[in-house]
């Protein structure tokens, strides 16, 4: 598109987003994951990959993944250099015949509030308790506000339910409202739905819960003498994705968690529907459109319908594109 050059930058791109969808073991443009849109000028948002990541990912892997999906493709590195990186970590990780030491076993507990699985589905506050490997959750203790300022307090109800943390994953998106977030099974069943009471208790219960997830599924692969790169014996991705080498994300919803998560219309070969946007109706073409820049430019990969909505937007002229390279690469990734 627009008679510009592109490379082998293109490939190594493309290795990067495959390398974080292994990484995380999700798939790029599926529940919110890695998704790159226009407002952002198509970059791959690198706090979300590294929100994703499950503590066990060797840093120099994850390094490698950021850098191959650079926006300047300058700063993306050679095959040689990539080569490299991937066998010396390689020879690391088979030299290296003990386990990693555990995640420290997290303990925290408080006030979150809880989406009933029946009935009207109502938000109710429980009494939610991080405890090592499990998550449990019971009625509000009696007077909690003040107990909780006696130093080394905690709740002696006994749990109203309790969860194990291995093989589990956070799950959240960016079309979740701010303050909620899933926890969900190997199978991807929806087992908790929570929502914190502020921003700052969001990023410590996700913290906890995920090195909980950690804790239980390094624990799990210790007495099951499992090797150093493998958490789990069957198949199980969040914030951070599920621990496992073995399981394949599963884009589809069950009907148990269908109004948690609500089905995506599925889409017929040669049609799509742009991610974020609701499809606009099909109108005839105009001269004025002939003379538009943008509508030419989405009319080659038969997205002209959305010109009026990308121009809305803020998107008047292929500034934007140009801008990023390669755009083979980047109208792939908007069809897809």
């Amino acid at each position: 598109f627009l008679d510009e050059d592109y490379d082998v930058s293109v490939d190594i791109f493309s290795f990067g987003v495959v390398l974080m969808e292994m990484l995380c073991c999700r798939v790029a443009n599926a529940d919110g994951f890695l998704m790159r849109l226009p407002q952002f000028k198509f970059r791959v948002l690198l706090p979300e990959f590294r929100a994703s990541l499950p503590a066990s990912c060797p840093p120099a892997l994850a390094t490698l993944a950021e850098q191959c999906v650079s926006f300047e493709p300058r700063e993306r590195p050679e095959i040689h250099a990539i080569v490299r990186t991937l066998e010396a970590e390689s020879v690391g990780r088979v030299d290296s015949d003990l386990l990693p030491p555990l995640t420290p076993a997290p303990y925290h507990e408080g006030v979150v509030l809880k989406r009933n699985r029946r009935g009207k589905r109502s938000w109710a506050e429980k009494w939610f308790i991080v405890d090592h490997d499990h998550l449990h959750y019971t009625d509000l203790p009696p007077r909690w506000q003040q107990q909780q300022q006696n130093a080394g307090w905690r709740c002696t109800l006994p749990p109203i339910s309790s969860l194990s943390l291995r093989e589990c994953r956070i799950w959240k998106t960016m079309e979740m409202p701010e303050l909620r977030f899933n926890v969900i099974d190997s199978n991807w069943k929806i087992k908790r739905e929570l929502q914190a009471l502020s921003k700052r208790e969001l990023e410590l219960w996700m913290e906890l819960i995920n090195q909980g997830i950690d804790y239980a599924n390094q624990l799990y692969a210790r007495e099951h003498d499992l090797p150093n790169n493998s958490t789990s014996a069957s198949g199980s991705n969040s914030s951070r994705p599920s621990r496992s080498s073995t399981s394949k994300p599963r884009p589809q919803r069950t009907k148990a968690n269908s109004d948690a998560a609500p089905r995506k219309p599925r889409r017929s070969r040669g049609s799509s529907v742009a991610a974020g946007f609701d499809e606009p109706p099909e109108t005839p073409e105009t001269a004025e459109d002939r003379a538009d820049e943008v509508y030419l430019w989405l009319k080659q990969i038969g997205f002209q319908r959305y010109a009026a909505t990308l121009k809305a937007k803020g998107f008047a002229s292929l500034d934007f594109i140009r801008e990023v390279r390669p755009l083979s690469l980047c109208s792939k990734r908007l069809v897809s």
